[in-house]
């Protein structure tokens, strides 16, 4: 028994030093491949690994879970190891400088990369899909990235960006569901479109001084990001740049931004005040819509535009300060803004578009000047808590619907420039007792004056000129007025 056990262990040992038996082994180009029966693929030589496609030449010969590439070997090829499903690790030697494009794409049992140190581009795609990645350290001297690189990388929770990087691409980290933070390196001139859209936990990203620009979607439903310091030197920021991030809080933006795009804090929810600065020109449509947390909007003197839907649903915005100088007021611009008590239109103001206030229920005053020459259809419909309706010389219609349901309003001022009210313009307004009309009841009477405008017709009191009627009339008079007027 003893001569046995004494002959298995002289076996064992001389098995130690025997060297690992190989699956498979073979060469491409100037390398060579191995693959051993533990599924460790080991590459070496000298060179650039060839670019075959995705045939590489170890398929079939067994399932590869980690992948070693050695010294010498100086690039990956695009679509090496594409979809490959059982690689678990990879770990690159220093002396390789690129990954090819889809080089690891699919491979959604990765779990961990060493990039080496001499590690300088990557080609689009090379990570995509790797969905248990879950970090990522690019070495310092890596300057080139490309598109969709990490794209869809859910587990990838940590990422270092080298400050020898020199740009981003779209949609590099876009669905990294479990990224957290982000520190952009000095010396990137902009975050590309999509580039981190629907990173849904991440709550930190530092920008660097030398961004210029913030491209369409670029930070996107990244739900959980609590505050933004856009630096000075940005002049812009793209469509959906910051749409739906649910948790943005503040944001600051640089006195150099020339350029909103639209949507581009469309439903961010906790968003509480914004300073636009001063070179803004136009607030895009649906720029803040239902920021349904904004109390403030400070809004600058270069203002020319308020576009479609811009503040719709800002349902605590209280106060908004329309400079002199801004002359468009597109429709729905204001839209359910509920609490909204302030709003005066400046007498620039050239267009004021449909339902630009609609259901602004507590807005206290409403003044249109006449340089805006008509009040659209629903203009101002349901503002409940208005108590006076003046319109500026000028103003020569007034839309279906504009003033309906202004329950409380009790004085109207109407210009003699006016020419038509169109039907149920105001409708519900019950409260009426006094019409304001600098000219003459025959004036007055050229008026076109649609159904369904009983307000305008008895009100009790009226003031047409100075003269004519002696000023204010009782309500027998204002009867036979209306009748002389045909107003029903």
């Amino acid at each position: 028994m003893k001569k046995i056990l004494a002959c298995v262990c002289v076996l064992a040992l001389v098995a130690a030093f025997i060297p690992t038996a190989f699956a498979a082994e073979g060469t491409f180009g100037a390398l060579t491949w191995a693959l051993d029966d533990k599924g460790t693929l080991t590459i070496s030589g000298e060179g650039g690994m060839p670019s075959v496609g995705r045939d590489q030449p170890w398929n079939g010969a067994g399932d590869v879970k980690k992948a070693v590439i050695e010294s010498g070997v100086t690039s990956i090829a695009a679509d090496a190891f594409y979809e490959c499903d059982t690689l678990e690790a990879v770990t690159l030697a220093d002396t390789v400088k690129s990954i090819g494009g889809y080089a690891f794409f699919g491979c959604t049992a990765l779990k961990k990369i060493d990039f080496g140190s001499g590690l300088e581009l990557m080609g689009g795609h090379a990570f995509r899909g790797c969905s248990a990645l879950q970090k990522a350290e690019l070495p310092e001297g890596f300057y080139s990235i490309g598109s969709h690189a990490f794209y869809q990388c859910s587990s990838l929770a940590a990422v270092t960006l080298p400050s020898t990087l020199r740009a981003l691409a779209a949609f590099d980290f876009a669905e990294c569901y479990a990224l957290k933070s982000v520190k952009v390196p000095e010396g990137v001139p902009a975050i590309p479109e999509y580039c981190f859209y629907d990173c849904t936990s991440l709550a930190k990203a530092e920008l660097p001084g030398s961004l210029t620009g913030i491209a369409s979607s670029a930070f996107r439903s990244c739900s959980s990001l609590r505050s933004v310091d856009i630096p000075e030197g940005v002049t812009s920021l793209g469509m959906h740049a910051f749409y739906q991030c649910a948790s943005l809080e503040k944001v600051t933006l640089p006195s150099t931004l020339t350029t909103l795009g639209g949507f581009c804090f469309a439903e961010c929810a906790s968003l509480r005040s914004i300073a636009v600065p001063e070179g803004v020109t136009v607030i895009p449509q649906y720029c803040f819509d239902s920021c349904s947390s904004l109390t403030r909007a400070g809004l600058p003197k270069s203002l020319k535009t308020v576009e479609p839907f811009a503040f719709r649903g800002c349902s605590v915005l209280s106060t908004a300060d329309l400079p002199e100088g801004l002359e468009t007021v597109d429709h729905h611009a204001f839209m359910g803004c509920v609490v909204l008590e302030t709003a005066e239109l400046p007498t620039t103001l050239t267009k004021l578009g449909d339902y630009a206030f609609y259901g602004c229920e507590k807005l206290r005053r409403i003044s249109v000047p006449g340089s805006a020459g008509a009040v659209g259809p629903f203009t101002f419909y349901g503002c409940y808590n208005a108590r006076e309706i003046e319109l500026g010389e000028g103003v020569t219609s007034i839309g279906e619907n504009a003033f309906r349901s202004c329950y409380n309003v009790s004085e109207v001022s109407l210009p003699v420039s006016l020419q038509t009210i169109a039907e149920s313009a105001f409708h519900g307004c019950d409260s009426v007792g006094r019409v304001n009309y600098p000219g003459t009841p025959e004036q007055f009477a050229a008026v076109t004056i649609s159904n369904d405008n009983v307000a305008i017709g008895s009100a009790g009191r009226y003031k047409l000129g100075d003269a004519d009627l002696n000023g204010e009339i009782t309500a027998e008079e204002a009867a036979d007025l209306a009748a002389t007027l045909g107003i029903v």
